[in-house]
C-alpha cells in the first residue's frame, strides 16, 4: 500500500517507512533451510514462523506474492537486496521437480524442500497469485526476465492440459482442482482472476497494448512461444471469463458464490452447482472483466461489470457499509456483516477502472500487485544474470 501511494504521489515519509518496513520482513526469509519467507514475522524481534494450520510447511500463494513489491522498493532505494533475496524464491521452485510440469502444490517444507501434504494443485487459493506473480513481475521490471516467462509458459500449459474443462458447446470453460492424483471439477471464485491472467500476458508482445514492446525487438524462445500461443490464451480467456460470469447469472441474487461444481456436459443454464454459497465481495471476477474489456475493447464486459454493480448495491449495501452475503441462492439475502478490506483495495477500485477511460492506469504503465496497489513499469539500471538476479 505504501509502495503503491509512493508511486503514485512520492513523498519521503511513504519511501521511509516502505523501506523500514521492508527491512522487517526481510528477516522472515532467513529462518528456514530453502530460505522461503515464513507466514508470521514479528516486526519487532524478527523471529518468525509458518501457520501452525500448515503443519509449518510454506504455501505457495504467500512465498510468491511479494516480489512485486519488493522489485519496486529495489528500484527506488537502488538497493538490489529486496529484490534479489525475494527473486530466489522463484528460482528455487524453478529447480524443483514439478509433479506437473509446472504447476505446483500448495504446501512444501522450508526445511526440505519436499512437497507435504495431499499434492493439491489448483489455480485457486493457496497458490493463485504464485503463477499471476511469475508473468506481472517480467511486465514489471521491463521485459527482461526470460526465466520468469519460461516458468508461466509452463505453468499455463500445464493449467490447460490438466486443469481445463469446458461445455460441450465450447463457449464456457472451468478450472478443476487435483487433490492426490484425482481431477476434482470443482472452481473456487478466486480462481477468476485467471481469464484476467492470460488477457495480459496475450497482449504482452502486441505493440498497440504494450507500449513497452518495439516490433524491432530481437524475441528469445519463451517470448516467441508467448507470443505465438497468444491467440489460444485469448479464447481460453474469453471461455474461462464466461465460466466465471456464469457461476453469477446462475444465482437468483445475480452474485457468485465462493466455489461452486460444474458439469460441462450439461446445458450451460444446468451446469453450476453451488459447494460454498457464501459471497464475500471478493474481487477476482471483475479484475478479469477489467482485463478483458482492456485487451479486447469488447463494451459487454464493461455491461456486466455494471450488471455486477448493481446486484452488489442492491444485497450488499447497509446504512453504514457493504456486507458480504451468507447464500447467494437466498432472497432477501441476508448479509454476513463483514466487509472485507479487499472490497475497497480491489473490488470497487476495478469496478471505478472498468469504467474509467483505458489511458487511467493504463496496463502498460502500471502492473496491479495481487493486491490492486498500482506500480509503475520500469527497467532496472543494475545488470541482470541470466537466473534473473541483480549485481551492482
Amino acid at each position: 500500500g505504501m509502495l503503491g501511494a509512493y508511486a503514485l504521489r512520492p513523498t519521503p515519509i511513504l519511501l521511509e517507512k516502505a523501506r523500514d518496513l521492508g527491512e522487517r520482513l526481510m528477516l522472515g526469509f532467513h529462518s528456514s533451510n530453502m530460505q522461503l519467507p515464513q507466514s508470521v514475522i514479528n516486526l519487532r524481534t524478527g523471529q518468525s514462523e509458518n501457520h501452525h494450520w500448515t503443519g509449518g510447511n510454506s504455501i505457495l500463494s504467500e512465498v510468491g506474492s511479494i516480489q512485486l513489491e519488493f522489485a519496486y522498493l529495489s528500484y527506488i532505494t537502488k538497493d538490489i537486496r529486496f529484490y534479489n533475496t525475494a527473486r530466489q524464491v522463484f528460482s528455487l521452485y524453478q529447480t524443483l521437480d514439478s509433479p506437473m510440469d509446472g504447476l505446483f502444490p500448495v504446501y512444501i517444507d522450508p526445511e526440505s524442500g519436499r512437497w507435504r501434504g495431499k499434492m493439491h494443485v489448483t489455480m485457486g487459493g493457496l497458490a493463485d497469485s504464485f503463477y499471476e506473480y511469475l508473468l506481472k513481475l517480467y511486465l514489471l521490471t521491463g521485459m527482461q526476465d526470460n526465466n520468469l516467462l519460461a516458468m508461466y509458459n509452463d505453468a499455463v500449459t500445464s493449467m490447460e492440459r490438466n486443469l481445463v474443462f469446458g461445455s460441450a458447446d465450447g463457449s464456457i470453460a472451468f478450472l478443476a482442482e487435483i487433490k492426490d492424483g484425482h481431477i476434482h471439477k470443482s472452481m473456487e471464485h478466486l480462481s477468476c482472476f485467471v481469464p484476467g491472467m492470460l488477457a495480459l500476458g496475450a497482449t504482452a508482445f502486441d505493440p498497440t497494448k504494450n507500449k513497452n514492446y518495439a516490433e524491432d525487438r530481437f524475441l528469445r524462445k519463451n517470448e516467441r512461444d508467448l507470443q505465438e500461443n497468444s491467440h489460444d490464451h485469448i479464447k481460453l480467456a474469453k471461455q474461462l471469463i464466461n465460466g466465471c460470469v456464469e457461476s453469477y447469472n446462475a444465482m437468483p441474487t445475480g452474485l457468485g458464490p465462493e466455489r461452486f461444481s460444474f458439469n460441462e456436459n450439461a446445458p450451460a443454464s444446468q451446469q453450476i452447482r453451488v459447494e460454498e454459497g457464501r459471497y464475500i465481495l471478493r474481487p477476482e471476477t471483475v479484475e478479469s472483466l477489467l482485463v478483458m474489456y482492456r485487451t479486447t475493447g469488447d463494451d459487454k464486459y464493461r455491461q456486466i461489470g455494471w450488471r455486477f454493480f448493481e446486484a452488489i448495491n442492491r444485497h450488499c449495501r447497509t446504512e453504514s457499509s457493504y456486507s458480504g452475503i451468507k447464500d447467494v441462492r437466498r432472497i432477501p439475502a441476508e448479509p454476513n456483516n463483514s466487509m472485507q478490506s479487499f472490497f475497497l483495495a480491489e473490488t470497487l477500485k476495478y469496478l471505478y477502472l472498468l469504467f474509467s477511460d483505458p489511458s487511467v492506469m493504463a496496463m502498460d504503465e502500471y502492473i496491479w500487485t495481487t493486491e490492486a496497489h498500482p506500480l509503475p513499469t520500469f527497467t532496472f539500471n543494475h545488470f541482470m544474470d541470466e537466473n534473473g538476479m541483480l549485481h551492482a
